[in-house]
């Protein structure tokens, strides 16, 4: 989300950012109390539809500097709600803010002073995926407790409820609960969403992100592979983990996954956890979601028989044994990993300086800053994918690898057969292999839909004791026919893959499985297709 400048009047660029996205961790700037020359018009500001509530509704406006510093105290003094946005009380830019001057990262030029030419274009990103928004005061502990604070505990302890009704019922049911309270606590404070990771890497020359899934995924790999070789000492006499019929439908269910997710805003954990914020677009993306599941649902009696039942499983275990297997897999994180960094070296680097917490003088002190990293403050994309890839052990210990969009394909089955339609005699929701086994999962009874909308309710619990959570209304109309359009395309590409950016990537890959890596070369082409799309978006 960003808005730019240029003394010449030019169409600006389109590609947007969800307003949720992580902040740029860096120590806060002074801002030098630059003058700009009056009466010279320096540059042309354009304001996207997320800032123009806090311009009066102007699209764009007028500026006079010469500099970049005193572009921020120009816009600063003359709209006050867009203020506190970029600078602190103390009038300091906001550790959030990053600068890019004709596409640089204006820290690699010379900062606030950087000058602006009529021909520049300066852009404005706000905050960046990867970490929860930064506050700008510190959250007081003691002695008293904020409004968002209490709400935060009340949903805390009505999630303990919920825990405690269902663990009457059955333990399993309990823990899957808990599994997505947890993982739904991890994504809310990291912002660790599969569609900012792909994106900002086109958008932004940013991989903060994907870093964090890669490490996520390789401390899940060695997991899993413990796991799993407890479980099946001899790849050749069966398989275990995530492991589907790779063929070419795993791409395009790739392609359309990746594409769908940067449409909508959100993939499947993204949506759920941004509907836990308040973001009502996104549950929109959830009936596309849904929708998308059923017409893959109709569509199956074709793709089983004619495609994917002929498809092979491909396991590295049995093809090179255990060993190989998992060095092959962590070597190939290892180089992404290293090419991620050489691909952000290219735009001079990203800062990952930490926020001053204020001096640590007593035990009240203590109590305020462990409370402000946990629950307020941004957490680290790399602890982000490290929590997930530990939960995503735990839980593949307790029963099954992490997953969330086959849970949703039952609720669409359901949902049709509330309506009349025998969705249970489809051959997706039937009781043989090919089929989901639609009416032995009641959705209030069923684990995986316990993780889901325990990974709502975490995340709520978790932007609440932020103070972050908000009904937040798409301002345009086509919003709600875009988010939906996304989550159509992820519905029927993650159930044409078997899986989505969860369970066919987070979970498959860990899996040592073909599919996985399959998967994951079907989001980036998906996600550079929706760079695309976004980019000509109004």
């Amino acid at each position: 989300m960003g808005f730019f400048v240029s003394s010449q009047r030019f169409k600006p660029d389109r590609s947007t950012i969800h307003p949720s996205a992580r902040p740029e961790r860096r120590a806060p700037v002074d801002l030098p109390s630059l003058t700009c020359k009056e009466g010279t018009t320096m540059a042309t500001l354009y304001f996207p539809t997320f800032l123009r509530r806090m311009t009066d509704g102007q699209a764009q406006v007028e500026v006079t500097a010469d500099e970049l510093g005193a572009l921020v105290t120009e816009v600063s003094e003359r709209f006050p709600d867009l203020r506190v946005h970029l600078v602190d009380e103390t009038g300091r830019l906001r550790p959030y803010v990053r600068f890019f001057v004709n596409g640089q990262d204006a820290r690699a030029l010379q900062g606030l002073a950087t000058p602006l030419q009529p021909e520049d274009k300066v852009t404005l990103v706000p905050a960046v995926a990867g970490g929860a928004t930064a506050k700008a005061s510190i959250l007081p502990l003691l002695p008293s407790i904020r409004r968002h604070t209490l709400y935060g505990l009340l949903a805390t302890v009505g999630a303990l409820l919920v825990l405690l009704v269902y663990a009457r019922i059955s333990t399993s049911l309990a823990i899957f609960w808990t599994f997505g309270l947890a993982f739904g606590f991890v994504v809310q404070r990291s912002r660790f969403c599969f569609t900012s990771a792909f994106r900002d890497l086109f958008l932004l020359q940013d991989g903060r992100l994907m870093k964090g899934v890669i490490i996520g995924l390789a401390i899940a790999t060695v997991g899993f592979t413990l796991i799993m070789y407890k479980a099946v000492p001899d790849p050749t006499q069966g398989m275990a983990g995530n492991v589907y019929p790779t063929g070419w439908h795993t791409l395009l269910g790739g392609l359309l996954f990746g594409t769908g997710m940067v449409v909508a805003g959100g993939c499947a954990s993204g949506t759920l956890y941004r509907m836990g914020e308040g973001y009502v677009a996104q549950w929109v993306a959830l009936l596309g979601m849904i929708v998308g599941s059923f017409v893959l649902a109709l569509h199956w009696e074709w793709w089983w028989p004619n495609v994917v039942s002929r498809q092979p499983k491909f396991w590295f275990p049995r093809t090179l044994g255990w060993g190989p297997a998992l060095v092959l897999t962590l070597v190939v994180l290892f180089g992404f990993y290293l090419l991620i960094v050489w691909w952000e070296s290219r735009a001079g680097g990203i800062s990952t300086w930490e926020e001053p917490t204020g001096p640590i003088r007593t035990f009240a002190d203590r109590l305020r800053v462990g409370w402000q990293q946990v629950f307020v403050r941004a957490w680290p994309a790399a602890a982000g994918g490290l929590a997930l890839g530990v939960l995503n052990i735990f839980e593949y210990l307790y029963k099954k690898p992490w997953g969330i969009t086959t849970a949703v394909s039952r609720w669409s089955g359901w949902i049709a057969y509330a309506l009349g339609y025998p969705a249970q005699n489809l051959l997706y929701f039937g009781d043989k292999p090919a089929g989901k086994q639609l009416l032995s999962h009641i959705p209030w009874l069923s684990g995986g839909t316990l993780l889901d909308w325990g990974l709502i309710f975490g995340a709520f619990t978790a932007a609440l004791l932020a103070g972050e959570f908000k009904l937040r209304f798409p301002r345009r109309r086509y919003r709600y026919l875009q988010t939906f359009s996304g989550g159509l395309l992820m519905g029927y590409g993650a159930r044409l893959a078997m899986g989505c950016n969860i369970g066919g990537f987070f979970s498959a890959i860990p899996s040592l499985a073909l599919n996985g890596w399959v998967f994951g070369l079907g989001l980036v082409g998906g996600a550079w297709i929706g760079v695309q799309i976004i980019r000509r978006l109004p």
